[in-house]
This record gives C-alpha cells, structure tokens and sequence, in this order.
C-alpha cells in the first residue's frame, strides 16, 4: 500500500494502483506498468459533485465501479448508483459527472481476444460418453465418504450390539 502513488487534481483523490492514465488532463501512473494488456486502475476519491474526464487509450475497455455516491456517464448521464458497474467499450475521454462524496474504480484495459469457456462441474457431461468422462462422474461411481467421528468413539464402532 505504502507503493501506490496518491494524487490530487482540484479536489479529487486519487491512487493509481496500476498502469496510466489522463485524468482532468493529469497523467497519473501507479507502481504496475509493462503487462501485456495494459491496465489502467485508478481509485477516485471526490468530495463535492464534479466533472472527471478520463482518457481511455486506443482499443481498451473501460469499466467503472462506484462503491459509494453516485454518478452519471457520458453525454446521456446514464447514471450509476454504488454497488453497480458499467462496462464500456470505447476510445477517447470518458465523461463523469459525480454527485458529492462519490468514490469509484475506474479501470481499463486492452481486452485480449479470446471467449469465455465455462469448464468445471457445472458443465453437461451428459453428451460425452461414460467411457471420457472422469472416473468421479462416471454413472454409479459415486464415492461414499465415511463420516468422521472424534478419535474417542472409534473404539465404539468396533463393538456389536447386545442381543437381550
């Protein structure tokens, strides 16, 4: 935490835990530079209601998390209430306009071209053969698991019940 860059721009707080960009025609640059998709994570503090314009580079997506205020984007103030997240595909300045005592996450990112695949125990196995399916979901192959008791009454499962 001590290596995050703070910032402040006309009343806007800001740490840069990632990457770089122009925030109010301020570049701020965190710790985190050199990968591959390059990030941009900014952290926003803002007191009274102001306007933020942020630089998104060419070809990146930007997202923009509020966690508390409000506020709203772009030129049709579509508005954004904590706890919510927009997701933006764009190039050119990013145009937010907060309500006062807002913060947010304004990350980006170069996205990197490839689909989602869901894989785990949610997938449907059922088109796959019995015979290429792992041997734990395989029909009749479930593993029963012995319930495990306090190391005292193992001794008490080794007796047989009394007849009377």
């Amino acid at each position: 935490a001590a290596s995050i860059p703070h910032y402040e721009i006309g009343g806007i707080h800001v740490k840069a835990i990632a990457g770089g960009l122009t925030l109010n025609g301020v570049s701020v640059s965190g710790p985190i530079a050199g990968l591959a998709t390059e990030p941009g994570y900014l952290d926003i503090a803002v007191g009274p209601a102001q306007a933020l314009l942020v630089d998104v580079p060419e070809g990146h997506t930007a997202l923009v998390y509020v966690y508390e205020g409000a506020l709203q984007i772009g030129s049709d103030s579509y508005s954004i209430k904590a706890g919510n997240l927009a997701r933006l595909s764009l190039t050119g300045e990013l145009v937010i306009e907060t309500d006062a005592d807002t913060r947010l996450l304004v990350i980006s990112g170069k996205p990197i071209g490839e689909p989602i695949v869901q894989r785990g125990p949610t997938e449907n196995w059922s088109r796959l053969s019995p015979l290429t399916l792992p041997s734990r979901h395989r029909p009749g192959r479930a593993r029963q698991r012995r319930p495990r008791l306090p190391s005292g009454s193992r001794s008490l499962l080794r007796t047989r019940p009394r007849r009377i």
